[in-house]
């Protein structure tokens, strides 16, 4: 081989090292896919130590992949290892993710200790998840516990009243209109107008 050849092969490898090295996530994508579709499809099997195994992996590759963490979490949660699950979804956390306040009310249960303080995010967040699959009974649930966590969280009065429309509880959507509109928030002008239609003479007392 000449040395300019020599220099290009060495050179263009120099480059793939950096690439990796600089962009693993883009290098390595499919096989994080993989991993966890791998993952997923053993836990469903039942196999949590096998799904743990195959998460550790990308784990190696990417420490900071918060997905990974909480799918271990979840697999650590049904083969019973509830600390280790508690510490993975502390990880989550402190990655920025968004915990699922269920599965977490379920593991600090079966672990007997608070793996962290919910707060009026995490509630709301899952509020917003139900609300997209159109179930609004259970988004109204979570925007009530959001309000709970936090009473001057305008936007979770807002949201609650967009699932009371929905639900045709026009009263309610009225008075968390009010709640909204009190602490600053601007609701949605075509939703209050429906709402005040509907109720025509105007709302019942609470």
């Amino acid at each position: 081989m000449k040395k300019e050849d020599l220099a290009r092969a060495i050179g263009f490898s120099l480059l793939i090292l950096m690439a990796c090295a600089c962009f693993p996530k883009f290098v390595f994508a499919e096989t994080y896919d993989e991993y966890l579709s791998k993952g997923l499809e053993e836990q469903g099997k039942g196999n949590y130590a096998e799904a743990i195994d195959i998460y550790n992996k990308v784990i190696e590759l990417d420490p900071i992949n918060a997905d990974a963490y909480n799918h271990r979490a979840r697999a650590y949660y049904l083969n019973k290892e509830y600390v280790k699950a508690q510490e993975d979804m502390r990880k989550v956390k402190e990655m920025g993710g968004e915990p699922d306040p269920d599965f977490i009310d379920d593991l600090d249960r079966a672990a007997g200790t608070q793996t962290f303080p919910l707060t009026a995010q995490d509630y709301y967040s899952k509020g917003l998840e139900y609300d997209f699959k159109n179930d609004f009974t259970q988004a109204i649930d979570y925007y009530t516990k959001a309000i709970e966590a936090d009473p001057n969280y305008a936007e979770a009065y807002s949201k609650r009243a967009e699932a009371y429309f929905f639900r045709q509880d026009y009263d309610k959507a009225y008075f968390d209109i009010i709640e909204a509109e009190s602490r600053g928030y601007i609701v949605d002008p075509i939703m209050k107008r429906h709402v005040l239609d509907f109720l025509g003479e105007g709302p019942r007392r609470r």
